[in-house]
């Protein structure tokens, strides 16, 4: 019981976190390609603190039309 109490309070709330930031830098835009490679390497191996830094840092990096 207090596994899956931990599944459902910890992992699946970062693995949505971790899904929605990979979508969203996947479908944007960068000036130079090897940044998005970079962002979603970050958000990949830094799963708590990578989304948030994508949120609050990378959504700046994007390129502006």
């Amino acid at each position: 019981m207090p596994e899956l109490i931990l599944l459902l309070i910890i992992l699946f709330p970062v693995m949505g976190m971790t899904i929605l930031a990979l979508i969203q830098c996947q479908r944007s835009a960068f000036q130079a390609p090897s940044h998005k490679v970079i962002w979603m390497f970050m958000v990949l191996m830094a799963p708590i603190f990578g989304p948030i830094m994508w949120w609050v840092l990378g959504v700046n990096h994007r390129k502006v039309n």
